[in-house]
């Protein structure tokens, strides 16, 4: 929920200086489309100072943060912790300066009386665990898109109650997938690749001999057997339970050569519903395709599955246990 403008990239001036690209005075010092004359282009060395000095004090700013804990059903997460630490960055100083503050019976808390560049924050409460991916929040002025507080729209800092884990099976392990789309299975129950059945198929097409330098098109398909998938952009250890809708049976990207986006390397999650929707899971998968041998790539899958029609994958390490056939 970060709100914020723009205040200009960074570049490089030919003598070497730090300074914005837009024309917007910092702390009265002229950007370079506001300066006058006709001087040489590198300034002498008092004005280099007085930039850094600028920049180093737009570092600096005034840290104020109006938050809300709520958990996953948006109750307020009341009488919680929150540690945070302030990163600054001045023209006398740099360092770390950390506090605790503790949420109110609405769950709301606010942070003041700081200067820096940078804020994070750590909420800790029995029961809880945090579910807000992105807890770091810049406060920078020459950072693109720094963070501007709303008192009157406090942010909200997302944890998760846990509901008391179950047994989940774990399958981790390195395997490996034809390059020409044969479909591998996997059983994630057993750690097994089978001829039918199972959890999931993956599919890759990819060149026999990729090469980095030149780029190359390949594709990745991963299907569910007899379900579903949900990409997710959550961080796989807080994936705690398995949406009940929203499943699509495919999943497909691509990789052209010419795209801006392309990459080597597959790396995703998924929530998972297979087994005519009596297993559910999160998948994460990562394939190497710049890695080959013997026509194959290396695929790396980690996944956590219920072995009955529960949704919950929140994971207690003393109720895990491993895939075996």
């Amino acid at each position: 929920m970060e709100t914020g403008t723009n205040a200009g990239p960074l570049s490089k001036s030919p003598g070497g200086e730090v300074i914005g690209t837009n024309s917007i005075a910092v702390n009265g010092i002229p950007g370079p489309e506001q300066s006058h004359g006709t001087g040489p282009a590198n300034p002498p060395p008092r004005d280099r100072v007085a930039i850094l000095t600028a920049v180093l004090n737009a570092n600096d700013a005034d840290i104020f943060f109006y938050g809300r804990l709520q958990d996953q059903f948006s109750n307020a997460v009341v009488g919680a912790t929150i540690s945070f630490a302030v990163q600054y960055e001045n023209a006398a100083d740099r360092g770390v300066r950390r506090g605790q503050v503790t949420s109110d019976e609405n769950g709301f808390f606010t942070i003041s009386g700081y200067r820096g560049a940078n804020l994070t924050l750590t909420p800790t409460a029995p029961g809880y665990v945090v579910a807000t991916k992105e807890t770091t929040f810049r406060y920078s002025q020459i950072s693109p898109g720094f963070f501007v507080p709303d008192a009157k729209n406090p942010t909200i800092v997302r944890m998760w109650k846990r509901q008391g884990a179950e047994r989940l099976i774990h399958f981790q392990a390195q395997v490996h997938a034809p390059l020409d789309g044969t479909p591998v299975s996997y059983d994630l129950q057993t750690g097994q690749r089978v001829q039918s059945g199972g959890d999931i198929v993956i599919r890759v097409l990819s060149s026999p001999a990729p090469s980095f330098r030149d780029k190359y098109d390949w594709q990745v398909k991963v299907d569910a057997v007899n379900g579903g998938l949900i990409h997710s952009e959550d961080d796989f250890n807080e994936m705690f339970q398995a949406p009940d809708v929203g499943y699509q049976p495919e999943f497909e990207t691509n990789y052209w050569k010419n795209a801006n986006t392309w990459a080597t390397t597959f790396n995703e999650t998924f929530y998972l519903s297979s087994r005519n929707g009596n297993c559910y899971g999160k998948v994460a998968i990562e394939i190497l395709s710049d890695i080959v041998k013997d026509g194959q790539v290396a695929v790396i899958l980690n996944s956590y599955t219920d072995p009955t029609t529960s949704r919950n994958l929140e994971v207690d390490q003393e109720m895990v246990i491993d895939a075996h056939p």
